[in-house]
């Protein structure tokens, strides 16, 4: 049998089903379909933090701006 190429392919996919699982669950339960204990949400954060990377929630940008100026160009 071949050899994979990309060896953490099929971690990457369960891992991306699991955390689609969990979010139609939520759904369900945000919608009334069903009931959830606080312990099954916190349960379900949890999971979902571990499965889907968050976004950065404070991002610094900086820049160094330099302009020049001649008089000659303005207009009065």
């Amino acid at each position: 049998m071949a050899e994979r190429i990309h060896k953490h392919h099929q971690e990457d996919v369960r891992r991306k089903i699991q955390a689609t699982q969990i979010i139609k669950r939520l759904q369900a339960y945000f919608d009334g379909d069903i009931e959830l204990t606080q312990g099954q949400i916190q349960t379900a954060r949890i999971l979902l933090d571990k499965s889907v990377s968050n976004a950065p929630t404070d991002v610094n940008l900086s820049a160094d701006i330099f302009l020049s100026f001649d008089s000659k160009d303005a207009k009065a």
